[in-house]
């Protein structure tokens, strides 16, 4: 694991307070929050790509003298325990790239080198086209980037953009001496997506928002109704992550630092960041929100530094986890004498035999138990050392850390994730609806105009997809949770990660299977009636069939089966099997989920997003989701058959007074077709 450093650290001048990640001083009412690293250099500096990514480059939206950066990793980076979305680097020399309108030559060069990226690119295209043209600006972007669309589509859809690519460590261009440059490091989700507009703008990298103070004289209500809506808010810092805690997170996990210098300056390269003593705990639930995003726990998490009683048990002090901001954060912590690091005990549920409480450390070097620095995934709870189980507190979680040359603990990123098997909410037919499919993503791609043989993936990291539960096998695995687009439909699907707890005695697998976020061209079969309004159009079947898919050796097909099977039960449903055997079916439906829906029916969901609801206990401002309601289950010899209908839903205060609580609820309008007609689904699981 190597990542480069972004510039050469002996230029940087010490950083002040208000240019340094995190919370700046308020403006009126507002708290502030910088999600970007700011500094000045002592002389011009050069930009390195942090890792092999794809390149989009852009003006200041106030300094036509200085440019944007975008680097879009292709490196797997959730290997690393923080799923990057972009680096960002503002503040660079409009002269260290461009002359005029043209990208420079590159001269003379003893480094990797955008400039000699853009020449190698230009001189193939000379040579097919037998032309002598100079490389213009926009094959970098530039003005091929329009300010309201989405940053992400010009890295992944292919006819808006084609993006060049840079290594490891490539020279970029300048960092300005006389400006204020900054780099920003986004995470993957689909709750936070920047336009180019945001990317241009480095105002767009301050968060505010409206100072918050609990008014004791409205109800209980009405006070988590206000507390929700101001966790919600405060959540989107949750996007973004400190360049030095990444840096420090890589190191803790046994990476390396490449300089350009190529010498060792890991001891002193962070030395002028105010947040180099930094330590970040980012505890989230099911969703990838805050662990107590829906205020079903409570918000205290405890930490203990080496610090023992008389009788020799730990004593913890609260982190203030959600005093203002939904984080955790230690500073300035002097290196414990003994082994034990940090430790920290986290709210859970227990008791009930659906709340399984799983703990998955993204970052490594977190564990309830020691020796595990390669396992990411622990069963939280299984019983404690005088054999009682805790129900309300999970076992002492150790965060091991590196210290630098003054004694004190390195800044450092632990993501975490609080996976409980929660089924408080709806009662479902499939794993995959149980995640709430999510309907306020952006798509990136209009498919109103998407041609037959053609479909888009969209991603949703795994980070944002609870753990899903095999209950045939007793496995937890991880999921991403993806979207198809084609001529007429939009699919949701996902694909089995990793099986991260299993009944089975060491049983841990990982799947293959696997799809990239961007456009497909595969065509269509010929033989198959391409009806609009079946669901075995586009996406699904040419994954099943196409030679390049995913699938295409493991002799599986789609096969419709219509009814009734059961007297006055209308089942039609596509279901997907291999050649005269339910093996390959079983194996498929363990990795691979879908729910296909029409644009139509797609859009009367989405459309109730915007529709005003006058109830306030409905907290319209968080992300609505897909679910599945009067559920009607039949059986046969080999199937067992589900119908249901489609709601959209979204956070609710319920409850009695004086004991209410947030819940997911059905949304108070059903969803409508034009013709007045409800969305229903069938589906099939094989029964043996």
């Amino acid at each position: 694991m190597s990542i480069s450093f972004f510039t050469e650290p002996d230029k940087l001048n010490i950083q002040s307070s208000e240019m340094a990640y995190g919370e700046i001083t308020p403006e009126g009412l507002n708290d502030r929050y910088l999600v970007e690293n700011r500094f000045t250099f002592s002389s011009n500096a050069k930009a390195f790509a942090i890792t092999k990514a794809f390149i989009l480059i852009s003006e200041d939206s106030e300094d036509a003298n200085l440019l944007t950066i975008a680097l879009y990793p292709l490196e797997n980076t959730i290997k690393w325990g923080i799923p990057v979305k972009y680096f960002i680097y503002r503040g660079i020399r409009r002269n260290s790239v461009l002359t005029d309108d043209f990208i420079k030559e590159p001269g003379e060069i003893e480094h990797p080198n955008l400039l000699q990226v853009v020449k190698n690119q230009m001189d193939s295209i000379n040579e097919i086209d037998m032309t002598d043209l100079s490389p213009e600006k926009n094959i970098l972007g530039f003005e091929s980037l329009s300010e309201d669309e989405y940053l992400k589509a010009y890295f992944i859809d292919s006819s808006k953009f084609t993006p060049l690519v840079v290594t490891k460590g490539c020279e970029l261009g300048m960092f300005d001496s006389a400006s204020e440059c900054a780099v920003e490091v986004v995470l993957d989700g689909f709750q936070h997506e920047l336009t180019v507009a945001d990317f241009r703008d480095k105002n767009a990298s301050i968060l505010s928002f409206p100072q918050f103070e609990l008014d004791e004289d409205l109800s209980n209500k009405e006070q988590l109704i206000d507390q929700f809506n101001d966790r919600q808010n405060r959540e989107k810092i949750l996007g973004f992550v400190d360049i030095v805690a990444y840096y420090g997170c890589i190191e803790n996990q046994n990476g390396s630092i490449a300089f350009f210098e190529e010498e060792d300056l890991t001891e002193t390269y962070l030395n002028k960041f105010i947040n180099r003593n930094k330590i970040y705990i980012d505890l989230r639930d099911n969703w990838g929100f805050s662990y107590n995003h829906y205020f079903k726990t409570n918000d205290e998490i405890n930490y203990s530094i080496s610090e023992t009683d008389e009788d020799g048990n730990l004593v913890y002090t609260e982190l203030n986890y959600y005093d203002k901001w939904p984080i955790g954060v230690l500073n300035n912590i002097t290196e414990p004498d003994d082994d034990l690091g940090i430790q920290i005990q986290i709210p859970i549920i227990a008791g009930r035999p659906s709340a399984t409480n799983i703990l998955s450390v993204y970052t490594k070097n977190g564990s309830p138990k020691s020796g595990h620095k390669s396992k990411y995934h622990f069963l939280l709870n299984e019983k404690k050392v005088d054999g009682l189980v805790s129900l309300r507190k999970s076992e002492p979680i150790t965060l091991e850390l590196l210290s630098d040359d003054s004694g004190k603990l390195k800044s450092s990123y632990f993501l975490l994730k609080l996976n409980r098997d929660d089924k408080d909410y709806f009662t479902l037919s499939n794993n995959f609806l149980k995640s709430f499919i999510p309907l306020n993503v952006n798509m990136l791609y209009d498919y109103s105009d998407i041609e037959d043989g053609t479909f888009m993936i969209r991603k949703i990291s795994s980070l944002f997809a609870p753990l899903q539960y095999d209950n045939q096998n007793g496995d937890f695995y991880t999921t991403s949770i993806n979207i198809a687009l084609d001529k007429h439909n939009v699919t949701y699907f996902s694909m089995k990660e990793e099986v991260v707890f299993s009944t089975r005695p060491n049983l841990i697998q990982k799947s293959n299977l696997s799809l990239q976020e961007m456009a497909y061209n595969w065509g269509l079969d010929d033989d198959l009636d391409h009806d609009p309004m079946t669901k075995n159009v586009g996406f699904l079947e040419q994954i099943f069939n196409h030679e390049n898919s995913l699938f295409s050796n493991n002799n599986i097909s789609p096969e419709k089966l219509e009814g009734p099977f059961i007297e006055d039960v209308d089942f039609n449903f596509l279901m997907v099997t291999t050649q005269n055997s339910t093996e390959g079916y079983e194996k498929l439906t363990n990795e691979f989920n879908s729910i296909s829906f029409t644009h139509e029916e797609y859009d009367a969901m989405t459309a109730l997003t915007e529709e005003v609801i006058i109830d306030n206990a409905y907290l319209t401002i968080h992300p609505m989701y897909v679910c599945e309601v009067d559920v009607e289950s039949y059986r046969t010899f080999t199937q067992l058959l589900h119908q249901s209908k489609i709601r959209v839903c979204l956070p609710m205060v319920a409850g009695e007074l004086n004991s209410e609580f947030i819940t997911l609820m059905g949304h108070p309008i059903n969803v409508e077709l034009i013709d007045g007609s409800e969305i229903v689904i069938s589906a099939a699981v094989h029964s043996s």
